[in-house]
């Protein structure tokens, strides 16, 4: 019998570890226990376990692990296994990525109807896109050791202050935490933009650093802050914060069998479905409850609305210069033709979702089946 040496048999007990430990994928997202996403990843748990009868399972570690910021090197240096990115902390990291949702504010050109569907029809346009039109974008998930599983997006961006906002007028000045194309319109508007992250957010508004937020209403409920708020004004900036991948280890991801991938796929639209659907429920919930605590809640100013739209037309050309003098992408303009009719595809389907069943079905039937998990990410 032939006897294994020394360092076989340690190289056989890391190699059987590692597999064990690929069983149960550590998951980190920066939202704290208890808020609406990390609800939904906690589902999406459950659905990975369902989907392979328990031989794969998921374990969510809200904000502890790793938080927005740590989030991309964490998955690319297998502290977690998996994790929701937000590649608008990382621009030198993600320029291709972050360039189409860069241009998410352009969803208000799109009015009634995506109204109060504005998450659905974005972020399963940039879904489709990036699996399947855009090689820049998975080469740069590459580049830091991760592969791409699904998106994560918010509801419409909403401006929630703490002072009247019932003109143009009244947003000269206005400290406004504003996050990447959020923060070219907050500079538009008069107003100052203050780069921090969502953590940080409740602690801006109570210590007087920022006046106002830039954000999904859903956050009001998600980071404590209804109470924080006096004056929300409905329908600007719009756009959706759709740059949130759910992306895991590569190695980790080629180290599973095709049916644990083709699981994962199928958790993704589930998961995806689930979370847009929830954000634009509790944008509801969050308006409502910014009122019961006294706050303001009504349509935007038409003064607002249009020097929104203004800053729409203006800003696309202004930012594809950007990102060719930044970071050398010259095809933007090219990009953006090849986005718009897949977004304006899942506009014509979001008419059409009364049910988040339906709405993964359609990520399912036209997105996450045609994936190929023999060759995506490797």
């Amino acid at each position: 019998m032939r006897i294994l040496s020394t360092s076989c048999a340690v190289a056989a007990v890391i190699a059987l570890t590692t597999v064990a430990e690929a069983k149960e994928l550590r998951f980190a997202i920066g939202y704290p226990p208890n808020s609406a996403p990390v609800k939904v990843m906690e589902e999406y748990a459950a659905k990975v376990s369902e989907l392979t009868g328990g031989d794969l399972t998921v374990k969510v570690f809200p904000s502890s692990l790793l938080s927005f910021p740590e989030t991309s090197p964490g998955v690319r240096d297998g502290i977690a296994d998996m994790g929701l990115l937000a590649t608008g902390y990382h621009p030198t990291e993600y320029p291709i990525n972050n360039l189409v949702p860069n241009t998410t504010i352009q969803m208000i050109n799109f009015g009634d109807d995506v109204k109060g569907r504005e998450a659905m029809a974005f972020a399963s346009a940039l879904t489709e896109y990036t699996f399947f039109h855009c090689p820049g974008c998975n080469d740069e998930f590459k580049a830091q050791n991760q592969v791409f599983t699904s998106i994560a997006s918010t509801s419409a961006y909403y401006l929630m202050c703490n002072k009247p906002i019932g003109s143009a007028d009244a947003l000269a000045g206005l400290r406004m935490r504003a996050p990447s194309n959020w923060a070219r319109w907050t500079a538009y508007v008069g107003g100052n933009p203050v780069s921090i992250t969502l953590g940080e957010m409740n602690e801006g508004m109570s210590q007087g650093v920022l006046d106002c937020l830039v954000a999904s209403a859903a956050e009001l409920v998600n980071w404590n802050l209804t109470s924080l708020v006096t004056d929300i004004a409905v329908g600007v900036p719009g756009g959706v914060a759709a740059g949130a991948p759910v992306n895991i280890n590569r190695d980790t991801w080629q180290a599973l069998s095709a049916e644990e991938r083709s699981a994962l796929m199928k958790a993704g639209a589930y998961s995806q479905a689930q979370y847009a659907w929830a954000f634009q429920q509790a944008e509801a919930q969050a308006l409502d409850a910014a009122k019961a605590a006294g706050a303001k809640v009504a349509d935007a100013d038409a003064s607002i609305v249009d020097k929104t739209k203004e800053f729409v037309v203006k800003d696309t050309a202004a930012m594809l210069e950007e990102v060719a003098s930044k970071y050398n992408i010259k095809d933007g303009s090219a990009m953006l033709d090849t986005f718009t009719p897949i977004l304006e595809k899942w506009v014509g389907l979001a008419k059409d979702i009364d049910s988040v069943e339906t709405y993964e079905e359609f990520l399912w039937t036209e997105i996450f089946s045609k994936v190929d998990v023999n060759t995506h990410g490797f």
